[in-house]
């Protein structure tokens, strides 16, 4: 059975960017050919939502019967100042799967950096939990084909924040810093860090 999930920003009692969620789900669905039964909308309206502070609205799901598990709980970002390049061969996260072993690992192995950077075929691909973005100086570029297509990325290339491009593991050089972004961490928080924090 195929069990997937996703976890939404609940701020002051705005659940955000349920537009991109939904077309993730949905991607999630005709990736099996099944039609989806969820309705992030319908979900949202019987839920008892916190009116202040920041929680984490997560939805699992099964697509083959329509199992799902709702929770709500509050929540906060650990700080990520430093990253660990690390280079997958045949591993894939497509979609936002509960099964989340090998990524775990990877992570697990670490233990010299606060997070790690995937890479694949000399190309920047995300770090575990987040999606990434650097700067030029003058352009935020993130990796044309990432690790799994973030609701944060999405929109923020559909705000025409960032720009995807093939970024190369000896491209990093030329980057002033990186960002940490994705559901849970707005753009607008700026997790940044220097490019000499990226290291094998």
């Amino acid at each position: 059975m195929c069990h997937l999930f996703e976890s939404i920003r609940v701020y002051n009692g705005q659940v955000r960017n349920l537009r991109y969620h939904q077309e993730r789900i949905q991607r999630a669905f005709d990736s099996k050919g099944k039609k989806c039964h969820l309705n992030l909308i319908e979900i949202r309206q019987k839920l008892d939502i916190p009116e202040t502070g920041l929680h984490k609205l997560r939805i699992s799901y099964a697509i083959e019967n329509g199992l799902k598990v709702v929770t709500i709980n509050p929540y906060k970002s650990k700080s990520i100042t430093s990253l660990k390049l690390t280079e997958l061969t045949s591993e894939t996260y497509t979609h936002k799967f509960e099964d989340r072993k090998f990524i775990n690992q990877y992570v697990a192995d670490n233990d010299t950096c606060d997070d790690v950077l995937f890479y694949r075929n000399e190309k920047i691909l995300d770090t575990s939990y987040c999606n990434i973005a650097f700067y030029d100086g003058k352009n935020w570029l993130t990796p044309k084909v990432p690790l799994l297509q973030g609701t944060m990325r999405t929109k923020l290339i559909d705000q025409e924040k960032i720009k995807p491009k093939d970024i190369y593991l000896k491209d990093l050089q030329n980057f002033k810093k990186a960002r940490l972004f994705n559901a849970m961490i707005l753009w607008s928080d700026e997790m940044d860090m220097t490019i000499k924090h990226i290291t094998k």
